[in-house]
């Protein structure tokens, strides 16, 4: 039995997801089909009672299969601590039942760059000697990220689960890249701003009258990732027995 929980994640210009965290790591190269998407880290928690409706494992289904599997009728069934007789869980080192959340799958929906100027600017000679500038050009630029959640079905997620979110977009000098953590299905918008350009030891020697022109340009692009989330059980069931099965009530 497991269901899905599906989250549209909208990275803009440019966009790192463990025993309750969840990291996704997304690298852009510099070529528009050089897109690599990895995905580690998983949730675990103790059932509640949306996980009991969403698997549809409630007392009376539970029971009838117990006595399908053993031909035997449970007098009572328990899914996780506390129980009567001890804390059954406790008492023998039984796990509970647990919901465990993973990443099903993450891929490239869509990817969009195009060149852009982001600034210009002139230099004048305006004197009679040839001479030296610095033609050196700078600017500070935002990044945006933006994350939004749908869920077909609702299942119990801590919101104690990190989600770690990793981006690095390749450039011809090194990279760049954007990072934070945030809590899960917390739909939000994360911006900041990087410097680009040159900012030292560029010159060029202008003649008398001579003007030059510094262009400051990059790509604009954005990047939609889709990722599909897997809910499952893992754990033991409790029985007791009133009339002991195999010489055992439990």
């Amino acid at each position: 039995m497991n269901t899905f929980i599906e989250a549209l994640i909208l990275f803009i210009v440019a966009a790192k997801r463990v025993d309750s965290k969840i990291s996704l790591d997304i690298n852009v190269g510099i070529n528009d089909n050089d897109v690599t998407i990895t995905h580690s880290g998983f949730g675990v928690d103790v059932i509640g009672h949306r996980e009991i409706e969403l698997f549809n494992i409630g007392n009376a289904n539970i029971r009838k299969a117990v006595k399908r599997h053993y031909h035997w009728s449970p007098s009572n069934v328990y899914l996780k601590s506390l129980t009567p007789w001890g804390d059954l869980f406790r008492k023998y080192n039984w796990e509970q039942e647990l919901r465990v959340l993973t990443v099903k799958s993450a891929r490239l929906k869509t990817l969009t760059k195009k060149p852009v100027i982001v600034l210009s600017h002139d230099f004048d000679n305006v004197s009679n000697k040839t001479i030296k500038v610095n033609t050196e050009i700078s600017q500070t630029v935002e990044n945006t990220i933006s994350t939004n959640w749908t869920k077909s079905k609702e299942t119990t997620v801590s919101q104690e689960i990190e989600y770690d979110m990793n981006v690095m977009f390749a450039k011809m000098m090194g990279t760049t890249g954007f990072s934070y953590t945030t809590s899960w299905g917390e739909s939000e918008e994360r911006s900041e701003t990087i410097a680009i350009g040159t900012t030292s030891g560029v010159e060029t020697e202008l003649l008398p009258g001579q003007t030059a022109t510094a262009v400051l340009s990059a790509n604009k692009g954005a990047l939609e990732v889709e990722v599909v989330y897997l809910a499952k059980l893992r754990g033991n069931v409790a029985v007791k027995f009133k009339i002991p099965y195999k010489g055992h009530h439990f």
